[in-house]
């Protein structure tokens, strides 16, 4: 691999060679030297207009600068360039979903990078998100399929589908995508919480609100620990002392009745 030294040398050689520039920017970008990446990237496209590798390169560094608007023209330039390459689609896609909330936008770049590449799992996953945002479930857990028949051991994916499943009304589906992520790691404290959600509101079931307790506790365990996490608990704690006493009252009434 070649060194940043290397390619000094190389440039003063061939100072007009415009890969020599996008490959020490590449260079610069994996030590995370953004601002020199962006240096290299733009002199390589003032030597090369046409060359689409750097302006996909300046453009994923001006998102990790934070310089959102600059990065979507460099990889709508990059498009333009090159219609065929899914990773420009899909990069600006994540711009417009994590960083510009355009999620209309973000749908379209993770479509047609799952059109150039039909096996794309990233793309899938984070459609399926979009689509789970904008409560979408059923078209969230159509993408999320998706994702598990390409990475069928991806613990967070399960997760994932478990809560489009639960937010749709379908706890017993949630519940066994929760399981599932729990079979693969059993130190996954997210499904734990999720799973007690999924047991514990809304449910009469003193088993089922036992259980999301005891969920919770192990959630808090394995080091999620969210104040969020201990106020459900202490909903569900109370939730359960409800029921406990709403069936002593009943067993009482019973027994006067004589039942």
């Amino acid at each position: 691999m070649k060194t940043i030294a290397d390619y000094d040398q190389e440039i003063r050689q061939n100072p007009n060679d415009a890969r020599l520039y996008n490959d020490r920017g590449s260079t610069y970008a994996k030590q995370t030297d953004d601002k020199k990446a962006i240096a290299d990237f733009t002199k390589a496209i003032e030597i090369d207009p046409n060359f689409m590798d750097p302006y996909y390169n300046r453009g994923v560094a001006y998102y990790n600068t934070y310089d959102f608007d600059r990065a979507i023209a460099d990889f709508t330039k990059a498009t333009q360039l090159d219609p065929n390459e899914a990773e420009i689609y899909f990069f600006r896609g994540i711009v417009y979903s994590t960083a510009k909330g355009d999620m209309e936008k973000a749908l379209t770049d993770f479509g047609q990078t799952i059109k150039i590449n039909p096996d794309h799992t990233l793309a899938y996953y984070k459609r399926g998100f979009v689509y789970y945002v904008l409560k979408n479930h059923d078209r969230a857990i159509a993408d999320y399929d998706q994702v598990i028949r390409l990475d069928p051991n991806n613990q967070t994916i399960y997760v994932d589908r478990g809560n489009a499943f639960r937010d749709k009304g379908d706890k017993d589906k949630a519940i066994t995508d929760y399981n599932h992520a729990i079979q693969i790691n059993p130190n996954n404290a997210l499904a734990y919480f999720n799973r007690s959600l999924a047991n514990g509101i809304g449910d009469s079931n003193i088993s089922s609100i036992e259980q999301a307790i005891t969920d919770c506790e192990t959630a808090l365990r394995l080091g999620l620990n969210d104040a969020f996490i201990g106020a459900a608990k202490g909903f569900l704690e109370a939730n359960r002392k409800k029921l406990l006493a709403r069936k002593g009252i009943d067993e009482s009434l019973k027994k006067l009745r004589g039942e």
